[in-house]
C-alpha cells in the first residue's frame, strides 16, 4: 500500500512539473511573439518601483523585470510595466494580462 501511495505521490509530482513546464513554454512563446515582457510592478515604491517625472521606471523589481527582458530579447528595454493593486496582481497573472510578477511575492 505504502509503494502504490509513493507511486502515486511521484507520479503527481511529474504531471505537476510538466504543466508548470508547458505552461512556461507558452508564456515565453506569447512574450517573443509579442516583442515586449508584460511586467507587473507595484504603486511607486521607493527602491522597489519608482516612476520618475519623465516615465521612466527605476528600482529593485524594475531591475528584475529588464533583467529578464534582456534574457529573453537581448535587450532590457523591451518592457511593459503594468502598476497595479496588490487586491488584483494575481488575477492579471493569471488571466494572461501579465507575464510576470516582481513584487512582494516570493
Amino acid at each position: 500500500m505504502k509503494k502504490s501511495l509513493s507511486l502515486l505521490g511521484a507520479a503527481a509530482v511529474v504531471l505537476a512539473a510538466t504543466g508548470t513546464e508547458v505552461a512556461a513554454q507558452q508564456t515565453l512563446a506569447q512574450v517573443k511573439e509579442r516583442g515586449a515582457l508584460n511586467c507587473q510592478v507595484g504603486l511607486p515604491t521607493p527602491g522597489f518601483y519608482a516612476l520618475s517625472a519623465d516615465g521612466k521606471w527605476s528600482g529593485l523589481d524594475v531591475d528584475m523585470c529588464r533583467a529578464v527582458a534582456a534574457a529573453i530579447f537581448n535587450d532590457p528595454d523591451k518592457v511593459r510595466y503594468q502598476s497595479v493593486t496588490s487586491a488584483v496582481r494575481f488575477t492579471s497573472l493569471a488571466n494572461g494580462e501579465s507575464d510576470m510578477l516582481s513584487r512582494t511575492t516570493t
